[in-house]
């Protein structure tokens, strides 16, 4: 056996037999509690979905997509806000420029991701949502002089 292996055996070793000798170390216990998780989302998405009850016709049977992307979303827009909206918005908008290597696939994306943005995110986005539709526009007409000259 090597010297270098002989003596990592005799350090685990003696790791080994310190840490059974050296006694019982107890951490300090917290004092305060921890916050629950809250279960507006679980419950949103459950009774998007008829909850609990079985359904007695069919109207009721039937899934609430409204409710269930609200409570899917609420996961997501509770610890940061509207902002979490803007990044899932433009995340296809940019993983299609980066996939493509080309900005036409990706401003048509941004064309419907700023028509999303602007039906659903709220009055202080729709600047946001302007600016992804004319980026979009310019990205697709600078494309099409590109490729003429």
């Amino acid at each position: 056996m090597k010297p270098t292996t002989i003596l990592l055996i005799g350090i685990l070793l003696m790791m080994f037999c310190a840490s059974a000798t050296a006694g019982n170390y107890s951490r300090v216990m917290a004092t305060g509690t921890i916050t629950t998780i809250p279960t507006d989302a679980y419950n949103t998405i459950l009774e998007s979905m008829g909850g609990n009850t079985t359904p007695a016709t069919v109207e009721e049977s039937r899934t609430n997509l409204t409710m269930l992307l609200s409570g899917l979303l609420t996961v997501y827009t509770d610890p940061m806000g509207t902002v979490a909206l803007v990044i899932i918005f433009s995340v296809p908008f940019v993983l299609m420029w980066l996939m493509q290597s080309d900005m036409v696939p990706a401003a048509i994306a941004g064309i419907i991701t700023g028509a999303f943005m602007l039906a659903f995110l709220p009055s202080e986005y729709s600047m946001l949502a302007s600016i992804f539709v004319v980026l979009a526009i310019l990205a697709i007409v600078y494309s099409l002089l590109k490729e003429r000259m």
